[in-house]
């Protein structure tokens, strides 16, 4: 997801169908779109670090659904992926249940900016509704049409 100057949070890349068998294939997956986007990354040190991050501080925020969250100075601007996996992986989770959502936010710096890009991200994916259309969705579009659905409403209230 982009970050626009109002606010808005529009999806860079979305991957609809994302298969592993585990979450280290899922952190590689992860890395290997970071760097494909970004050429001034390395995908093994992209990797490491989202493994390190993991280790520290779980992503699993519960009712199947991960946030991955990651400085990378590297970055001109932020870098969200959105990826469902059509089988749940084991990513350590609060409630202990398997992932088959997931939100990776990669930001150029830490701090306050990416604190509320986190909370942003966090506050959809609390949102049963919009995670059962997340899981609905069948094409990257209407993935995007989803975000944006959810976006205007959050800047209208």
């Amino acid at each position: 997801m982009s970050f626009s100057d109002s606010g808005l949070l529009y999806p860079d890349t979305v991957l609809t169908d994302l298969r592993a068998s585990n979450a280290k294939q899922v952190f590689k997956v992860l890395a290997e779109y970071t760097a494909q986007r970004h050429e001034s990354l390395c995908v093994t040190d992209v990797e490491e670090q989202l493994l390190e991050q993991e280790a520290q501080s779980p992503s699993g925020i519960g009712e199947g659904v991960a946030i991955v969250q990651m400085s990378l100075p590297e970055l001109e601007r932020p870098f969200v992926m959105y990826a469902r996996m059509p089988n749940r992986i084991d990513i350590q989770a609060i409630d202990n249940e398997p992932v088959d959502l997931l939100v990776f936010l990669a930001s150029p710096e830490t701090g306050p900016l990416h604190l509320r890009r986190l909370s942003q991200i966090s506050r959809m994916l609390r949102d049963r509704d919009f995670c059962h259309c997340l899981r609905s969705a069948e094409t990257e579009d209407a993935v995007r049409a989803i975000w944006s659905t959810a976006e205007q409403r959050r800047l209208a209230a």
